[in-house]
This record gives structure tokens, C-alpha cells and sequence, in this order.
């Protein structure tokens, strides 16, 4: 499939986490995504600020795969668990969900463009703290955009109410488990990839 995700340990106790999805299928996609992931397992040695290892992951995504069209999105963060802080970047990706106090938050806003569709691009960092029970979701469309029995989306709606009325931490299971309800006996539309961290 397109999608990715990785949870990367680094020396100073923090961890590089990161959800992914290439706009392709099959054997293609897969070797993209392997590509990419090794790329930025590399990058996460020498790049201190997630918006500058994506600056340099979109150069030599787009020398892989410029020709081909062939590109991704990304959502990815740094967080260190002894004291909350997290670093955040988006490269057109769906962006991810603070979940505080059963409530969906407020993030910064994040811009970014997707990796590989052109060689020079500026990723923001921004950052956020997470508190005790607070949560940070993230995820590929494949849960909005996960399709029933008569082709309607489960969509955003349904996510922020199953966030309003779940108890949580954690929420990614549930929410998993609300998709394949809501999908019946039909078989997945599109990959779907659930990434989530929270403080105890």
C-alpha cells in the first residue's frame, strides 16, 4: 500500500514519529515508501528540527520521483516523553488532532507542501506541549475518507463526534474500530494508517 508510519528513538530520549502516504498503490508505492522511510530514518541522525529534515527528505524525494509524478504527504513530530514538548511539521498532509480533555484542540497552523513536487520548499516547525492526558492523533484519509454501503464518507463529522462521545487516552483504537463499523462488510477504499501518542 501507500501508506507509512514510523516511531524512531533518538539519542537525546526523544522519538521522530511520522505518518505517510504516497499517491500511488502497489509495487510503486511500496518502493517509494521504502525509499522515503530510509531517507528520513538517515536524516533524523543529523536534523535537530523536523522542518528542516523535511526540506531535506523533499530534495531527494523529488530527484526519486519528479519524473515519475509520483509524491507524498507527511505529518510528522518530535516529542520528548520526560516533558511533553513535541516539534511539528506538515507536508500536505491531513493535519493531526490535539485532543484535549475529550475535546479536539487547537493546533498551530501548520503549511507545508507535499514531498517531491518541486525541489526548494520552506516546512515550518511549530510546538506544541502535551499535559498529563492529553493526546495527539494522527492519521491518513483513509478514515475520513473510509466509504459505506451506499458510498458515503465517514468523513469529519462523524470523527469529531466519536472523539466528543469516546473516553480516552487512547483514542486510535476506537476510532479504528468506529471506521470498520461504520464500513460494514466492505472491503477497505484506500489504506488507513492511525498514529497516536498521549501522556499518561
Amino acid at each position: 500500500g501507500g501508506d507509512l508510519y514510523d516511531v524512531i528513538p533518538l539519542a537525546d530520549d526523544s522519538l521522530l514519529v511520522y505518518v505517510a502516504d504516497v499517491s500511488d498503490k502497489g509495487v510503486p508505492a511500496a518502493l517509494i515508501m521504502a525509499a522515503l522511510s530510509t531517507k528520513i530514518r538517515s536524516e533524523a541522525q543529523v536534523q535537530s528540527e523536523v522542518g528542516k529534515l523535511l526540506e531535506s527528505v523533499n530534495k531527494s524525494m523529488y530527484s526519486l520521483t519528479s519524473e515519475e509524478g509520483f509524491f507524498a504527504t507527511i505529518a510528522l513530530a518530535r516529542y520528548w516523553p520526560a516533558n511533553g514538548k513535541m516539534q511539528l511539521a506538515l507536508g500536505g498532509h491531513l493535519p493531526p488532532l490535539l485532543i484535549v480533555d475529550g475535546d479536539i484542540g487547537t493546533l498551530p497552523q501548520l503549511q507545508g507542501m507535499s514531498l517531491g513536487i518541486t525541489p526548494d520548499v520552506h516546512y515550518e516547525t511549530k510546538e506544541i506541549s502535551l499535559s498529563s492526558g492529553e493526546s495527539i492523533l494522527f492519521f491518513t484519509d483513509g478514515v475520513v475518507e473510509a466509504e459505506n454501503e451506499n458510498k458515503d464518507l465517514f468523513g469529519n463529522e462523524r470523527l469529531a463526534a466519536y472523539i466528543s462521545s469516546a473516553k480516552g487516552p487512547p483514542w486510535g483504537k476506537g476510532l479504528l474500530d468506529s471506521v470498520s463499523k461504520w464500513r460494514g462488510d466492505l472491503s477497505p477504499n484506500d489504506d488507513l494508517t492511525i498514529l497516536e501518542i498521549w501522556r499518561d
